[in-house]
């Protein structure tokens, strides 16, 4: 997979939740300094199944549903946002994305399963969903 994203030139990155960025702009900051392409954030804390644009022409599609935990979501560069043909928000810790370039279809996944503080039993029930 990584030859694959060389060749397109398509920089895809995962980012959890750190205390440094708490403001939208500061994720789009980040996508322009290191020339990232699709950043896949989890732990957003942010509410409700929404798209919507950031600073620069970035757009972030993201699904939560409590403020206090959870949430994931799919920030793409401007220039790929037009080529997107699905969004698929199944939950509240898992969502997809679809979009065509350069003659390919890219399915792009956002998950997010907890590891502290959550009993066994319903980790390993998150690991068999997903």
């Amino acid at each position: 997979m990584q030859k694959v994203l060389q060749k397109s030139r398509l920089r895809l990155k995962k980012l959890v939740r750190r205390k440094d960025w708490k403001k939208k702009g500061e994720l789009v900051d980040v996508m322009q300094r290191r020339k990232i392409m699709i950043l896949c954030i989890q732990e957003t804390k942010w509410k409700g199944k929404i798209a919507k644009k950031l600073g620069e022409g970035y757009k972030i599609y993201y699904t939560g549903e409590d403020t206090r935990r959870n949430g994931v979501g799919i920030i793409l560069h401007p220039d790929l946002q037009e080529n997107v043909t699905e969004v698929q928000r199944i939950s509240d810790r898992l969502m997809g994305l679809k979009f065509g370039k350069d003659k390919r279809v890219w399915h792009i996944i956002s998950a997010y399963t907890p590891n502290k503080g959550v009993v066994k039993r319903r980790r390993r029930r998150n690991s068999e969903e997903n």
